[in-house]
């Protein structure tokens, strides 16, 4: 270019037809050349056969498939497992019990003691001075177990005939530990007040007596099919207990057999009644662990007395679904069946679930 200054402006319309073709390119779009496939073509098919498939091979295929997730084969080359007893864990009473105790339930114990001894011994003037005081104390659960465990204790025999003072204070107080209940029956409080129902009475006149269940009908725990069962298989587990182990394993206070106590005996006692039940249930082994040894045993049990013992399971579960047909109807059949209070519904409201006044 030094030499020639001709080539100088060749070069430079060369680079200027550059940038211009970079800058505009060809206005035509660019197609893509896609063969056409021809005319007559799609009338043609062309698919070809499927070839024989070997049911050996496929079948094979699906043996190693099902070998490979096979879980008895796994657990076949495992060593077995012992067997063994789980340790019970707390009892469901304390595991639900998530309240601090107040400092003061000793004393609202021992009051509800003294009150519930005034009744039965007949000084209602002086049952009724504490009676508030004990009202208010069942708000606590360990204040309704107590009084159920009193109760049980004034029970000798199958029946209790109170006087008409004695009677009206007790169906209060059964009203009200109902009442501060839930409809569940998670601390048994129903449960236990089911033989003391059908145990206290009064004499109305001659030939007509009066039990306490005609008075504590309308709380929803009876509408709850799920307490009736609880109920139930609870009785029939206690009495297969006592077929299976020795009397004196099984009597304690409160239950089949009453021991009285006496109020001042447990007075330094914050909760007399809850210890007493778990000093037993330490001593006692579990329904679970009398089925397992039983179990363990049944092939060398002599048939005789194999027999002998189905007869006296199955007699036992039929004493007892007789026992709570009974108490189904005494306390879910009403005295008067078109009265009001007993609709179909089974709603009910908090402040009349009860027969007798609790405030």
């Amino acid at each position: 270019e030094s030499q020639d200054h001709r080539l100088i402006l060749t070069h430079i319309q060369e680079l200027a037809q550059h940038l211009y073709t970079n800058e505009n390119p060809n206005p035509q779009p660019y197609v893509q050349k896609i063969l056409k496939p021809p005319d007559g073509a799609f009338a043609r098919i062309h698919q070809p056969q499927l070839p024989l498939i070997n049911s050996e091979g496929v079948q094979a295929i699906i043996d190693e498939g099902l070998a490979k997730n096979n879980l008895k084969v796994r657990l076949t080359g495992l060593r077995p497992l012992q067997p063994r007893i789980v340790p019970s864990g707390p009892h469901i009473s304390i595991v639900h019990d998530t309240r601090h105790l107040v400092s003061n339930s000793a004393r609202r114990l021992e009051v509800l003691r003294n009150c519930v001894n005034c009744i039965f011994e007949n000084k209602i003037s002086d049952a009724r001075k504490t009676f508030p005081a004990v009202l208010r104390a069942l708000k606590s659960k360990a204040a309704r177990l107590a009084l159920c465990m009193e109760f049980a204790q004034h029970v000798v025999g199958n029946k209790a005939m109170l006087e008409h003072q004695q009677f009206d204070l007790v169906v209060r107080l059964m009203n009200c530990a109902l009442q501060d209940d839930s409809s569940m029956d998670e601390h048994g409080v129903a449960a236990a007040l089911l033989p003391l129902a059908t145990a206290f009475c009064r004499k109305l006149c001659t030939g007509v007596i009066q039990f306490a269940y005609t008075c504590i009908q309308e709380h929803a725990v009876w509408q709850n099919q799920q307490f009736w069962e609880d109920a139930f298989y609870q009785d029939v587990q206690k009495d297969i207990k006592r077929l299976y182990l020795p009397g004196d394993n099984l009597k304690y206070p409160g239950e089949g057999m009453i021991s009285p106590i006496s109020p001042r005996e447990a007075k330094e006692k914050e909760f007399p009644f809850n210890d007493r039940r778990s000093i037993y249930r330490s001593q006692e082994p579990s329904a679970l662990e009398i089925a397992a040894e039983q179990m363990r045993i049944w092939p060398n049990m002599d048939p005789d007395k194999q027999k002998e013992l189905i007869t006296s399971e199955e007699s036992t579960l039929y004493s007892q679904a007789i026992h709570y047909a009974n108490r189904m109807v005494y306390l879910l059949v009403p005295l008067d069946i078109g009265a009001k209070t007993h609709r179909q519904d089974h709603v009910y409201d908090d402040e009349r679930a009860s027969n007798s006044i609790t405030n």
